[in-house]
């Protein structure tokens, strides 16, 4: 039998990897700023919502996740609004 070994394939073209989070059953990602917000589909670590820093995009870290006691449930979609004052 024959092997012919190939290189893989890029992931698109003309875009650059330049880090990578494994998170369960991620589904919608919002960006806001540095942070990351994950909603997922049902997963077998109930995650609800991933708040991921992405302030080091070569080194994204979860900073804080969003369990759902409904097993059942799921947090596909996630909308994030920020309000900035400037305390007067």
């Amino acid at each position: 039998m024959n092997v012919v070994e190939r290189k893989a394939p890029p992931l698109a073209r003309n875009v650059s990897r330049l880090g990578h989070i494994d998170l369960a059953g991620a589904g919608q990602v919002t960006v806001s700023g540095s942070h990351a917000y994950v909603g997922h589909i049902p997963n077998k670590d109930h995650l609800g919502t991933s708040i991921i820093d992405i302030s080091d995009p070569r080194n994204p870290r979860t900073v804080a996740t969003v369990t759902l006691d409904d097993h059942d449930a799921h947090l596909v979609a996630v909308r994030i609004v920020v309000i900035e004052r400037d305390g007067r």
